[in-house]
């Protein structure tokens, strides 16, 4: 998406994301478009076992949030693919989860959503 939107084989319209992307900022979001509140992004998180000693945990996000401040991973990997860092401790991912889940549940019932 990031070479058609860069070549103009793409128009970026609006990003689901709460803020403005810093590759670009001329593109507003989807609330300062005109639906006010409206976040809807990708995300990917890593998860381990239930039995996983906490300590171990701790290690592997603090491995993590490592690799993603560094500015040459950001620069190759995340900038071209579009993604930015969600960081934080592994409590604070679960309640991101735990807020997500009740977002578009709440979304899925309110629409009456099904699958077939």
């Amino acid at each position: 998406m990031d070479q058609g939107i860069k070549s103009g084989k793409l128009r970026a319209i609006a990003v689901g994301s709460s803020e403005r992307l810093p590759q670009y900022p001329d593109v507003p979001t989807v609330a300062e478009s005109g639906v006010p509140g409206f976040v809807a992004v990708s995300w990917f998180g890593l998860w381990a076992p239930a039995a996983t000693p906490r300590e171990v945990v701790i290690k592997i996000n603090a491995d993590v949030q490592k690799v993603f401040a560094d500015a040459e991973f950001k620069e190759k990997f995340l900038g071209p693919s579009l993604l930015g860092v969600i960081g934080g401790s592994p409590d604070q991912f679960a309640d991101y989860i735990k807020a997500e889940a009740a977002k578009w549940s709440k979304l899925i019932k309110e629409a009456n959503l099904k699958v077939n």
